[in-house]
């Protein structure tokens, strides 16, 4: 139903549309008060977001959102905030740009290989995972 929504609204309202789906699931995940929600440039960390949490919040917009394809494992990773995750699922719903080859008839889709990073991440232990990850926020701060 959201899919459908997103997919038949204005770009202005698909992005806010997209923010408020994250956030939801954020508060939902996280287990806060909707009436307390967090801001949306709030780092997911910060709110108390660990790597169960994560694999949780990605498992729960993929849902929302029906999409055929899982997210990556390292979504939190990349997109740490309300509106970085938002932005990355428009670019994720709204697809690859066209290309002039893409609209020849002889144009094949290339299968979707998952990059070598999220091999990795995929199969590393969630201990593994949360290292990673305070790892990379340790050098952002």
């Amino acid at each position: 139903a959201r899919r459908t929504a997103l997919e038949h609204a204005l770009p202005d309202e698909r992005d806010e549309l997209l923010r408020e789906l994250v956030r939801d699931a954020v508060v939902s995940v996280l287990r806060l008060d909707p009436a307390d929600a967090p801001s949306r440039r709030a780092r997911l960390m910060e709110l108390g977001m660990d790597s169960l949490m994560a694999v949780q919040l990605r498992n729960v917009l993929g849902a929302a959102l029906a999409l055929e394809r899982s997210l990556p494992a390292t979504l939190m990773f990349d997109h740490p905030t309300i509106d970085a995750l938002a932005a990355f699922l428009v670019t994720r719903l709204r697809g690859p740009a066209p290309s002039a080859s893409a609209a020849s008839p002889t144009a094949v889709p290339l299968p979707s290989v998952p990059s070598p990073r999220e091999v990795a991440v995929a199969t590393m232990s969630d201990d593994e995972v949360e290292r990673l990850l305070l790892e990379r926020l340790g050098g952002v701060r």
